[in-house]
């Protein structure tokens, strides 16, 4: 099956052609070629692979079976070029404490795009609504020599942000990825 450059464009903005036709061949196989005008909201209800469940809220993705493989195809690719590029994979908590978003200065231009903080034993919490914050911590946990630079870190780590219903699309604008 040759490359199709509108698949590109039209899967999440993932410029894999494999994935493309991984899509194309498992979930459309027999009944043609995927149809790319489509929404993403509907070929992933359609497809059965992803859905936004009320229960859960706005904004907030479940990948179905079918959605989960796709995604760790994807996830899979970005690792292995990540790693080939010199990236470490690292592991961060989905929460920490807000006075690391105001120390990495990221509090006062985003709060009104993070979810508002959770009070526990006496401190504010946040909701993680970018990784860089928690990265520059492991950056800093040690003494490091100028010949271990660039440090260059990477996680699918999931992400929440606070967005406006009006601004909600699909998957490409959602409040937790």
């Amino acid at each position: 099956m040759p490359f199709d450059e509108r698949c590109v464009t039209s899967t999440a903005k993932v410029s894999v052609p494999s994935i493309c036709d991984f899509l194309q061949l498992s979930f459309n196989g027999a009944a043609g070629i995927l149809d790319l005008n489509r929404s993403q909201s509907n070929l992933g209800r359609e497809l059965d692979l992803f859905s936004f469940p009320d229960e859960i809220g706005s904004g907030l993705p479940v990948f179905h079976p079918k959605g989960g493989v796709i995604k760790r195809v994807m996830e899979d690719y970005v690792r292995q070029r990540h790693i080939e590029e010199g990236f470490s994979y690292v592991g961060t908590p989905h929460i920490s404490k807000d006075g690391l978003f105001h120390t990495s200065g990221h509090l006062p231009y985003y709060a009104d795009t993070m979810f508002p903080p959770m009070e526990f034993e006496g401190a504010n919490y946040q909701l993680k609504a970018m990784n860089c914050p928690v990265h520059n911590l492991i950056f800093s946990s040690r003494g490091r020599s100028y010949r271990e630079l660039p440090v260059r870190l990477f996680e699918f780590g999931s992400v929440y942000r606070y967005e406006k219903s009006g601004v909600i699309n699909g998957l490409t604008r959602v409040r937790g990825f």
